[in-house]
């Protein structure tokens, strides 16, 4: 189910399949929070809860890829999500077309590394399909979004082509979310959406 929005100009509307901007009481559990557009958010792993500015989401939690999705998207279209690097952190970014807590395509910026990486976790078991060099700053705002488009997936940074790729892995699965390896407590998502 999607919804269209009053969009700015005269009469233009926008579809949105998925959205939240994460407002509301500072800590409450990402699956008691309910989302403007969307079905409900299940945690895959981690802890994820709303920040405690009350209009983001924090993560800690686990050794390994913690995640969170949102059900009711679309397996085609555009997701977009603005994170937030804080002080320190390794990898975060989106978890897409996921159909368990340890199966679902992955997108990372990662520190240390200075690079982009799109690949997938099926039960568990990491494959990367592509890694692109990328300057990756702590106490930035980086501005992500995810094309797919069949078995297309590309990555854009700040409105800029960082990788693509090409997989049929998971290719119909609908519930995108939210990403990060190992607890990253300074880490922080916001403006989550999907659009066609």
């Amino acid at each position: 189910m999607s919804q269209l929005l009053q969009g700015a100009g005269h009469g233009s509307r926008v579809r949105r399949f998925l959205f939240d901007q994460f407002t509301d009481t500072s800590n409450v559990a990402l699956p008691s929070h309910s989302p403007i557009i969307g079905g409900t958010w299940t945690t895959g792993r981690g802890d994820w809860s709303i920040g405690t500015s009350g209009n983001e989401v924090a993560s800690t939690g686990e050794t390994g890829p913690n995640n969170v999705t949102l059900s009711g998207g679309q397996p085609n279209g555009n997701l977009s999500c603005d994170i937030f690097t804080g002080d320190t952190f390794t990898y975060a970014g989106l978890a897409v077309r996921r159909t368990s807590s340890n199966t679902f395509v992955a997108f990372f910026l990662r520190n240390g590394e200075d690079d982009v990486q799109i690949g997938f976790y099926n039960a568990g078991v990491f494959t990367a399909l592509t890694t692109s060099a990328l300057t990756i700053s702590t106490g930035t705002t980086y501005a992500i979004r995810l094309r797919l488009d069949g078995t297309t997936i590309e990555a854009f940074v700040g409105g800029s082509t960082v990788a693509s790729a090409a997989t049929t892995f998971n290719q119909t699965a609908s519930a995108h979310g939210l990403l990060t390896f190992d607890a990253q407590a300074n880490v922080r998502w916001d403006n989550f959406i999907q659009d066609p």
